[in-house]
């Protein structure tokens, strides 16, 4: 009597079980051709076979990891279950396309079924021998014989005549004509260029055209050009905070340090700092700029020294 209880509940649970697998959903896949050339459309069909009324999702080629390209879907004359899908593979060799999900929504279920995996190879277009790199051979010379170097011996030799005739004929040139006169190179004292340099300043009106920035980059230049040349030190290329530190120097006279420096660090501010100051401001600053130089000109016995030299 137990037996007979413990095998119904067993029968049950089979026959179940194999309702389920007829009444279950199968996908079938196709993919042709299995060969095919770098560019050619493969067409990978996918049926779903007693899938009911379900609502198909079907696989997407959007992943980087897959090698093939979904070219396009063709649904046309085909049943609501069917797809074609026409992809394509840009290289050669041996690829295997993955087991692809295709998830089918029910009212209160979802099935996801996976298609089967198939393998096609890319040959490529060239025949086999251009697909192997072959040696490069190096263009054929022929020998150089004595016969060819005879040949060749009229036109060098009319080729060295013509240069020999073009060189005499131009160091005769030469010789005919009197040596140019070279005038003496003047070299001005570094305040007289300073004195000229700030005349043109002068004379250009910056201020009252509200080219401020213009004045005071000028004027920084002439001050530490003048002293560079007339003291001998590389001012142009110095900060002002260097410029400082060889002013405070005692070889130097004071005025370059009370009435210079004022002038170099204002203008660092409207150069650096954006800083603009009254255009009044600009005699005052062009006005030392002449008493400097003045007051550090090199004597009449330097000038005649360094013009002699």
């Amino acid at each position: 009597m137990m037996a007979r209880s413990v095998k119904r509940p067993m029968a049950a649970v089979v026959f179940l079980f194999v309702a389920t697998l007829c009444l279950s959903a199968t996908v079938e896949t196709t993919l042709e051709p299995a060969s095919a050339r770098i560019g050619d459309l493969f067409q990978l069909k996918v049926a779903i076979h007693d899938g009911g009324d379900a609502k198909i999702e079907w696989p997407h080629f959007l992943s980087d990891s897959l090698a093939f390209q979904l070219i396009s879907i063709d649904s046309s004359g085909m049943l609501p279950q069917e797809r074609i899908f026409n992809l394509a593979l840009y290289d050669t060799g041996k690829y295997l396309l993955p087991p692809l999900p295709v998830i089918l929504h029910r009212a209160n279920s979802r099935e996801t079924l996976f298609t089967k995996h198939a393998q096609v190879e890319i040959v490529s277009i060239l025949p086999d021998t251009a697909s192997v790199p072959q040696p490069i051979k190096g263009p054929r010379s022929l020998p150089l014989t004595f016969r060819d170097m005879l040949a060749w011996a009229p036109w060098l030799l009319g080729l060295l005549l013509v240069a020999a005739v073009i060189y005499f004929y131009r160091r005769y040139r030469k010789q005919q004509q009197p040596e140019k006169y070279k005038a003496p190179e003047i070299i001005l004292p570094a305040h007289e260029l300073a004195l000229r340099e700030l005349i043109t300043l002068r004379d250009n009106k910056y201020p009252e055209r509200g080219m401020l920035r213009e004045f005071f980059t000028e004027i920084s230049e002439i001050l530490r050009r003048y002293m560079e040349r007339r003291y001998e030190f590389p001012a142009l290329e110095m900060t002002t905070w260097d410029l400082e530190q060889e002013l405070s120097r005692e070889r130097y006279p004071q005025v370059l340090t009370y009435q210079g420096l004022p002038v170099l660090r204002e203008s660092d501010l409207v150069k650096f700092a954006k800083y603009l100051p009254e255009w009044q401001n600009c005699d005052e600053h062009l006005k030392r700029a002449f008493e400097i130089v003045q007051a550090t000109r090199e004597s009449d016995e330097a000038e005649a020294m360094g013009a002699a030299a």
